[in-house]
């Protein structure tokens, strides 16, 4: 598993965690289901972000001045998932705390690419059809996310074309 903190855009290539990817839990505030959660956690400490955990208050933040990803426990696996994958995104970009319009915007890309794969996403498209929450949950993402990636794509084979 790897996790690239160069260029602006993360490239799928570079920036890869795998579901497969099977850890040991080093985190005694909270066990999760979703292996995933694990490989991300490890891809943000390997960069040497720090995780965090609290109660109440927002689902996950980027805390630039302690380089810390804070994430709340006790939400289903899905929403730590995103949460923390966009926290990533913010502290990839280096963004400032708070909430800007663009940074959310390219935060919810940067986990839209790291967590889904566009042949995994093809598949759940043609079993489920036109229906963001039936792929979403398939995915294993949040519909945010889902439609974050579905706008990305649908901007790049605009380009393409």
């Amino acid at each position: 598993m790897s996790y690239s903190h160069s260029g602006t855009q993360p490239d799928p290539s570079r920036v890869s965690v795998s579901k497969s990817d099977s850890t040991s839990s080093t985190h005694e505030q909270t066990t999760f289901n979703t292996p995933m959660i694990e490989a991300l956690i490890q891809a943000a400490e390997s960069r040497g972000y720090r995780i965090r955990w609290h109660r109440g208050g927002p689902k996950a933040a980027w805390v630039p001045a302690q380089n810390a990803i804070t994430v709340q426990i006790g939400m289903d696996d899905v929403t730590t998932l995103c949460s923390l994958a966009h926290e990533l995104g913010h502290a990839h970009y280096g963004d400032p705390p708070g909430h800007h319009g663009a940074h959310e915007i390219r935060a919810d890309r940067f986990a839209a690419r790291l967590l889904i794969n566009p042949t995994e996403y093809a598949t759940a498209e043609a079993i489920y059809g036109p229906h963001p929450a039936a792929i979403a949950a398939e995915l294993g993402v949040t519909v945010n996310i889902l439609k974050s990636w579905q706008q990305l794509y649908t901007a790049l084979m605009v380009k393409s074309s």
